[in-house]
């Protein structure tokens, strides 16, 4: 258990962190959204919070999906963010250079590039985390060229 938490810590430090290089602005603007993650997952704790200021104005709570507006647009930020990272990663599952083909890179990038618009259109509207997330991207998330899988000692498939 201690081995996991400490290598949870190295790679978020790394990644967003004291060890990152990013300014300290954006670390923190980065810690906020991890904290974020953190209170969601233990307890549900952004979405309780909704729901009692739903009780509070007089709403009954829904079984099922939610209705309130605001769970929405979290749930799209979120979900844009998380599917950039994991977009940026896809090109580690092939064996060797080009191992999707030309048209699956092609399609990859317009996907990359479609997360960049969203989280660029967060950044217009004035959300901090929209900039510093494009920045993390830009500096953790780019990787040498070409990427795909390789061993830890950094020797080929």
């Amino acid at each position: 258990m201690k081995d996991r938490k400490d290598t949870e810590h190295f790679v978020t430090n790394k990644l967003m962190g004291k060890t990152s290089g990013l300014s300290q602005e954006i670390q923190d603007d980065l810690k906020q959204w991890d904290d974020f993650f953190h209170l969601e997952m233990h307890g549900g704790g952004i979405s309780l919070s909704q729901e009692v200021g739903e009780i509070a104005e007089g709403r009954l709570l829904q079984i099922g999906p939610s209705v309130v507006n605001d769970a929405y647009v979290l749930y799209i930020n979120r979900s844009a963010e998380l599917g950039w990272m994991v977009t940026r990663l896809l090109p580690y599952l092939q064996i060797g250079d080009g191992g999707f083909g030309a048209d699956w890179e092609r399609k990859r990038q317009i996907l990359d590039d479609s997360f960049r618009h969203m989280l660029e259109s967060f950044s217009n509207l004035g959300k901090r985390l929209g900039s510093s997330f494009i920045t993390m991207m830009d500096t953790r998330f780019a990787f040498k060229q070409p990427f795909h899988y390789f061993e830890a000692d950094g020797s080929g498939a």
